[in-house]
């Protein structure tokens, strides 16, 4: 059933901005706030008319609201000293998101609602560790076909059993609040260097392979899952849960801290110079080596990229290394 009355999506920002430059240009500063708010957009509606009047794929509606604000700081910096001369560059940005509307259906706990989260939030069943021996096994809930070995799930309504009421809404997204980076590059006599910094913090990934260990027919797991599970000769000290492990769902237990930084690039040169170029017939001759995605510090995710919302079965971005010369004719 078309929904004819469909219209566009409708944004309304307010940005402050501020730029200077300070001490003769050896800081510079670039400052956005920004806020913004978007309706209209395309849901489809399950509170308003709900499903049982028969009619459950009711076409999208402008509906939806979304509220996101943060801001922006660039940092510039460039200097000549002696025979040196350098530029620094840093800039991060921070933005924030919250479902405002979104024709939610009231869940059965309110700890479930999505609304008033960020976008990117979902429901996970909250972990407290392992089900080390039997006696926890026996002091605690656990959800039906659950084992010594598995993901101890928090009873969080406290009606004495494991169910699907005991999720709940994460503010913890794939989304980062902080995305950052750092650009430096130096010239002296001849020599060049340049590097760049990339990162982000206050985001979250769930990796869904990592829970299925053992599952599945994978020829190649983790040594980070693998390692410290529970088996019948390492029950008390197990970090993780035993292979083939059930859980009833999504669990926080799988949900990693995707913070890192990159060395993103990086490249050295010597220019040999005219002089000596041209003794060859030439106007300029530049040595160089460069490389990308050189080195990853991961604040928990160290078995597959941290930048990417997957499992570890994901493609890595590749490690790559050049020579080079750059001839002027």
């Amino acid at each position: 059933m078309p929904n004819p009355n469909i219209t566009w999506e409708v944004s309304k920002k307010l940005d402050f901005g501020l730029e200077a430059s300070l001490w003769k240009g050896l800081l510079g500063v670039e400052l956005t706030i920004f806020s913004q708010t978007r309706s209209n957009i395309l849901l489809q509606p399950v509170l308003s008319v709900s499903h049982i009047f028969g009619f459950p794929a009711l076409p999208d509606q402008n509906i939806g609201k979304v509220s996101n604000h943060g801001y922006e700081l660039t940092l510039t910096h460039r200097n000549t000293i002696g025979a040196l001369t350098y530029s620094l560059g840093a800039n991060v940005s921070f933005a924030k998101s919250k479902i405002i509307y979104m024709d939610e259906v009231p869940p059965a706990q309110p700890y479930m609602t999505q609304t008033g989260h960020p976008l990117g939030s979902a429901l996970y069943y909250k972990s407290n560790g392992i089900i080390h021996n039997q006696a926890e096994y026996d002091n605690y809930p656990h959800a039906d076909g659950a084992q010594i070995g598995d993901i101890m799930i928090v009873d969080l309504n406290k009606d004495g059993k494991i169910t699907g009421d005991d999720r709940y809404m994460t503010d913890n997204s794939a989304i980062p609040e902080y995305v950052f980076g750092l650009s430096s590059s130096f010239e002296y006599k001849g020599f060049d260097l340049s590097l760049y910094f990339e990162g982000q913090t206050k985001a979250w990934t769930y990796d869904s392979n990592l829970e299925s260990f053992a599952r599945t027919n994978l020829d190649n797991n983790t040594v980070f899952r693998s390692n410290n599970r529970w088996t019948v000769n390492n029950q008390d000290g197990a970090t993780m849960p035993r292979a083939d492990s059930y859980q009833p769902g999504a669990t926080d237990f799988f949900l990693y801290d995707a913070t890192f930084i990159r060395v993103k690039t990086l490249e050295f040169g010597y220019n040999l110079g005219s002089k000596l170029s041209k003794k060859i017939g030439l106007d300029n001759i530049r040595l160089f080596v460069s490389g990308s995605n050189l080195f990853t510090w991961a604040k928990a995710i160290t078995w597959r990229d941290p930048e990417i919302d997957g499992g570890f079965g994901t493609y890595p971005p590749l490690r790559i290394i050049n020579f080079g010369i750059n001839v002027k004719f």
